[in-house]
């Protein structure tokens, strides 16, 4: 299985990109949403 996803999606709301990553660790899932300037 794929231990990290990234991608990138408009915010509904203000139109600007917003990055998601999904992270499976041993610990479990892990989901970060970042601004463009993060």
């Amino acid at each position: 299985s794929v231990e990290q996803q990234e991608y990138i999606e408009d915010c509904e709301v203000c139109c600007r990109p917003i990055t998601f990553i999904q992270s499976v660790t041993a610990d479990g899932l892990t989901i970060d949403a970042l601004h463009e300037n993060e």
